[in-house]
């Protein structure tokens, strides 16, 4: 058991700071948005907005423009994952694996495969807190850190409404197709110009879409998928892309991803990711800790659909 505690603890220690970074910053919907690092508690998104004013040519000058500085609030929330191992179990585990390296059925040492998978199940969790979180949330503890998309760009003022002719239903592809659409087209034409302009939705819905487009061409559409859960709306530069942290909730969001912030520290003391063994307890433990939150720098540029018409 030793040299088990060894490896893993050794494995952790020479990369904790990699580790913590993959953790937050490597999950679907993290590793898209923009990333705010630094942020201690809360920080100001320190915004310029505005269009510049073309003059008569000449002499003097005549101050002219439109540029506004705004700021919005990115709150982030502390956040742990304690986990503890039975030392029996996990040296089963373990022995168990070794075999499967043997075979040539695995090929990453025991310790990366396990920290690995621990990141993955933190990276689900952050994902669909990025979307769903909520600091009054009542029934999802893990919800309640921070909160989410949803709820930030719901309260937002200004947000443009998508208003399509039939409400959204997953297992409707012809509805799923009307609706996302109705997104599209809702899209001020400054955005869809961007190189980074998206539609957000959840996988389920992404799903529908892509049988959707698939028979309205006649079976003979090829998706331009640019990756996991992604595709180029045909005719645009629109990225769909279906996120987990959207599932179920019958809710679409468009927009750049410049516009979308994730925020956490990373150049302090705030994030910890260790592993150890307890002998007072006989059992291995995992501790995470780190501050997340997000927000949207310019809710006029974004649309939404909320699920009703």
């Amino acid at each position: 058991m030793g040299f088990l505690v060894e490896t893993i603890t050794g494995y952790v220690q020479a990369n904790e700071k990699k580790l913590i970074g993959s953790a937050l910053l490597k999950g679907k919907t993290a590793g898209m948005i923009t990333p705010q690092v630094g942020v201690k508690g809360s920080a100001y998104l320190n915004l310029l907005n505005g269009e510049a004013a073309l003059q008569a040519g000449g002499c003097g000058w005549s101050a002219s423009g439109s540029t506004a500085i705004t700021r919005r609030t990115l709150a982030t929330g502390l956040v742990k994952v304690n986990e503890a191992f039975c030392d029996k179990d996990l040296i089963g585990t373990s022995a168990q694996y070794d075999v499967q390296v043997a075979v040539g059925q695995k090929t990453l040492p025991f310790e990366e495969d396990f920290i690995n998978q621990k990141i993955k199940s933190i990276q689900a969790k952050l994902e669909e807190a990025i979307w769903k979180g909520d600091t009054a949330s009542v029934t999802d503890n893990h919800l309640k850190r921070f909160d989410g998309f949803i709820k930030i760009i719901g309260a937002a003022s200004g947000v443009i409404n998508a208003t399509p002719t039939t409400a959204l239903d997953p297992t409707d592809i012809a509805k799923v197709m009307t609706v996302i659409d109705s997104v599209y087209m809702a899209m001020p034409l400054e955005i869809l110009n961007a190189e980074d302009a998206v539609i957000f939705v959840g996988a389920d819905v992404f799903r529908a879409y892509v049988v959707a487009l698939r028979n309205a061409n006649m079976y003979h559409y090829t998706a331009d998928v640019t990756g996991i859960m992604e595709l180029v709306i045909p005719g645009t530069s629109v990225r769909i892309v279906g996120v987990n942290g959207l599932n179920g909730t019958k809710k679409i969001f468009g927009g750049q991803l410049s516009n979308f912030y994730f925020g956490t520290d990373m150049e302090g003391d705030a994030e910890k990711f260790d592993f150890w063994y307890s002998q007072d307890n006989r059992e291995f433990r995992l501790a995470v800790e780190f501050n997340a939150g997000v927000q949207v720098a310019f809710p006029a540029e974004l649309v939404k659909y909320i699920g009703q018409i």
